[in-house]
């Protein structure tokens, strides 16, 4: 009874998708892993192989292809998983999320809205993506990060330790961000970068490598850290708390917020260095 099917196909209850017969599903015990009741219908299915363990697929989510949905999963919403994707353990698919090709989504790992995972990407971990976000080729998400909005993220780049990407940044290459950075914008941080820490990319930030920021941590009145990076255009750009400008803005801004205090005396001895370091 343990290995018994945990639903059945309803076979008088299908839909084409894609050249596929899809059928819908019907519990054929309790599963209160996902507060299914016995003989409540669920989403749809292509085979019994697509579902295993205690796993569900609920409202007009799609299962088919090669997909498998496994360990206490579920797929709800409009969701589509399909070719030979991955989805298992606690991981949740909602909304529009789309999952195809060889991707995989595992652990406590949660999608939404109209997400596209395809490609080798992997997503896992206490993750968060939503919005209409697009991971793809072999990138990899995973512990306690988040990506949302229009983000991108593909390549070989990887998004972890509560690092937040968002806006309509694109995050490629090897690049990495982790630690609690957040990348929002139309940031394009590519090649060998690792962002960590309380860095913060915005706006048109162009990052290349490691040689295209610096940050600063534990300075001003409030110890905040503060950010200097290029831009697509070649210019300097900072991020300072809720302050978003040029240098020569920052600068004007610390003046008229410090006058001529100690705080001021070290944001603008930071600007000096920052010159430096980007040959100004």
């Amino acid at each position: 009874m343990e290995n018994e099917k945990h639903f059945r196909l309803l076979k008088d209850d299908s839909i084409e998708i894609n050249g596929r017969k899809l059928y819908r599903i019907e519990a054929t015990r309790d599963i209160p892993q996902h507060n299914v009741k016995k003989g409540e219908k669920g989403g749809y299915v292509e085979n019994e192989y697509n579902l295993g363990g205690n796993a569900w697929v609920q409202g007009n989510a799609k299962v088919y292809g090669n997909a498998w949905v496994y360990g206490e999963a579920r797929v709800s919403g409009n969701a589509q998983v399909y070719d030979d994707a991955r989805v298992s353990d606690q991981a949740r698919i909602c909304g529009h999320a789309i999952l195809f090709e060889g991707a995989s989504v595992y652990d406590e790992a949660w999608l939404d809205g109209k997400v596209k995972v395809y490609g080798n990407a992997r997503i896992h971990g206490d993750t968060c993506v939503f919005g209409a976000v697009e991971i793809y080729e072999n990138a990899e998400v995973y512990d306690n990060a988040r990506v949302t909005e229009d983000a991108q993220v593909f390549g070989y780049a990887r998004i972890s330790q509560n690092a937040f990407v968002r806006g309509d940044a694109k995050v490629c290459g090897d690049a990495e961000v982790f630690g609690n950075a957040r990348i929002d914008g139309k940031t394009r941080l590519f090649g060998r970068s690792k962002v960590s820490d309380h860095i913060h990319l915005a706006g048109d930030a162009y990052v290349e490598s490691n040689n295209d920021f610096c940050y600063f941590s534990k300075f001003g009145s409030e110890n905040r850290s503060t950010t200097f990076f290029r831009t697509k255009n070649g210019k300097i750009f900072v991020t300072c708390g809720c302050f978003k400008g040029t240098l020569e803005e920052f600068v004007e801004k610390v003046k008229e917020t410090h006058g001529d205090n100690i705080y001021a005396k070290e944001y603008l001895a930071i600007v000096e260095v920052v010159k430096i370091r980007f040959n100004l």
